[in-house]
Order: structure tokens, then C-alpha cells, then sequence
């Protein structure tokens, strides 16, 4: 039996720099699966490019159902959001009981189909949704956990290939968590559905794990809510709110007063809104906030890592 305290490097015996997350053996890690990270990353291969047309081909399908508009679109569309599950095998996440912490539920896939589809279908007509990475932009009640959990079952497949490599590349790890089979439903971007396999995985402590590239997580996710309020939203209303005097000086208002002013609140209501309304006068703030994400890009340092690790 492993202790809380174990990582799984511990138990494994592994010494030295690792290609994946030392993740606590017995309890939650405070990382979280981000398909940013994912996707600017430039490792490892092929196993990115895997998790990619997971998650993209995803998005597909359900913007699909969004824009078709009939009952049974509207059904299997829910249908497709139902399948997130609570993720333990990663041993990452928010903490609530040991190693499972909360997921995706029903709940969940309502508030995303009723994001999708309130004000006219506007995240997708205009294609303002286009990556899993948006959901927290643009979706009350998702945060970095929620985005990690729903992240981590659609590139399911791609962890669990990764999985198989690390065993054969350190051979301690099945010596001392033995292979189990068990079925999981996992999403095929060839089949763009989601499928039954039987995988096989190292079993530790009487559960299945999966390890996630190192870089694959991070304390907080790189496109945020926040992040996009401060840095693409906020910018636009000083652009939009500015005067200019008889000196031609250009007079904005300082983010501190805007936000103080409580017209321009932080809620994904409001940031459709004024994404929306930028759209319009052929600003793209989506693309504008990716670029700066993008141009910002850095791993998270090793020792941050072992911080929140540690936690």
C-alpha cells in the first residue's frame, strides 16, 4: 500500500529528470491538463498530434450539432458533452476526496450546450468557439479543473499511447504497477465518436494510471477568463472608450476605473458580448488574445512543478 506522501517515482524507483509528471502516488496533484499547453508545445510526437485532432475534432462535431438547430442535433449534442467522466487515472487536479475530484457530469454538458446556444448560436456563428481551450472563456462554472478533466478524456487515447511507451522505455514502471485491461470509452478522432476500447495500463494502488507529458499541465491554465479580461477585452473598451483633446492627445481610461465602474463586468455574458460587438468592427479579439498567449508561451519551470506537486 502506497503512503500520501509517495510520488510515483517513488514506488517506480525512477531516479533523475522524467519525460512525464512525478504526480503523488495516492492523492491529487495541483496541475491541471491545459489544451493550451497542449497545443503550443512543441512535444512529444506523435502523441500531440494525436491529442490535437482529439480535441479538435471534438469541437467539431458539437459546433456541427449546435448550428444544425434541430431536436435531435440538440440531444446528440448533449449526448456528446454526457461523456466526461471524472479522470483519476492522471492523478492531477482539484483534490475533493483523495484522487477524485469533481468532473464533468450532466450539469456540465448543459452549461456548455447552453452557452453554445444562447444569443442566437452567436459563440458559434460568429466563430468565436473554435478550440476546447475556449470553454472557460465563454462558460459560467468552468474553470482550470473542469477544462483539465474535460481535456484529459477527449485525448484519452493519445495518454494512454504515451503510457505504453514510458512502460517499455522504464521497465521498472510494470515491474511495480502490474498491467491491468479494463474498458473505457474513449474519443476516436477518425471515427469523430466517442468508443469503447479495452486498454491496458499500469495499476497502482488497485487503480489504473496514466502519466501526461510534463509539459502537458500547468498551475493555471495559459487561456483563462481573467486573462482574456484583462488583456483583449479591457484593451478594446479604452480603444472604444477614448477622447481626444483639442491638443490631439488620445485620453483612455485606466483598466483600474473601467472595472471599478461596473460596466463592464467580468461574466462570460459580457464577454460574448463584447467579443461579439468587436467582430463587428472587424476586430478580432479571439485572434488578437490567442497571438498573445502564443508570443508569451513558456514552460513551467521545473522547480514550479515540483512546488505544486509537492502541494
Amino acid at each position: 500500500m502506497v503512503t500520501k506522501q509517495q510520488r510515483i517515482s517513488d514506488v517506480f524507483g525512477l531516479h533523475g529528470e522524467l519525460p512525464f509528471l512525478n504526480v503523488p502516488a495516492h492523492t491529487d496533484g495541483r496541475m491541471f491538463v491545459d489544451p493550451a499547453a497542449i497545443r503550443l508545445h512543441p512535444d512529444p510526437e506523435p502523441f500531440k498530434t494525436i491529442a490535437l485532432a482529439c480535441m479538435d475534432t471534438f469541437v467539431d462535431q458539437v459546433t456541427k450539432h449546435v448550428l444544425h438547430r434541430s431536436r435531435n442535433s440538440k440531444q446528440e449534442g448533449l449526448d456528446l458533452l454526457r461523456r466526461f467522466t471524472e479522470p483519476s487515472e492522471t492523478h492531477l487536479g482539484m483534490t475533493r476526496r483523495g484522487v477524485k475530484g469533481h468532473g464533468g457530469s450532466d450539469d456540465v454538458a448543459r452549461w456548455i450546450w447552453d452557452a453554445l446556444t444562447q444569443d442566437g448560436d452567436a459563440l458559434v456563428s460568429f466563430a468565436i468557439f473554435k478550440q476546447i481551450e475556449d470553454l472557460p472563456l465563454f462558460v459560467e462554472g468552468i474553470a482550470e479543473d473542469i477544462t483539465s478533466d474535460i481535456t484529459t478524456r477527449l485525448i484519452f487515447s493519445a495518454l494512454v499511447d504515451f503510457t505504453h511507451k514510458m512502460t517499455q522505455q522504464y521497465h521498472q514502471i510494470p515491474a511495480n504497477a502490474p498491467l491491468t485491461k479494463e474498458s473505457k470509452v474513449l474519443w476516436d478522432h477518425e471515427a469523430e465518436a466517442w468508443t469503447e476500447r479495452t486498454i491496458e495500463l499500469p495499476t497502482l494502488d488497485g487503480r489504473q494510471l496514466v502519466l501526461v507529458p510534463t509539459h502537458w499541465a500547468r498551475p493555471n491554465l495559459l487561456v483563462s477568463r481573467e486573462r482574456y479580461y484583462q488583456v483583449a477585452v479591457l484593451d478594446f473598451i479604452q480603444e472604444t472608450t477614448a477622447t481626444i483633446t483639442l491638443e490631439g492627445r488620445v485620453l483612455k481610461t485606466s483598466k483600474k476605473s473601467l472595472k471599478e465602474s461596473g460596466n463592464y463586468p467580468r461574466d462570460c455574458g459580457n464577454l460574448v458580448r463584447m467579443t461579439v460587438k468587436a467582430l463587428r468592427e472587424d476586430i478580432d479579439l479571439m485572434r488578437q488574445f490567442k497571438d498573445f498567449v502564443k508570443a508569451k508561451y513558456a514552460p513551467v519551470d521545473p522547480d514550479r512543478i515540483e512546488q505544486r506537486l509537492a502541494a
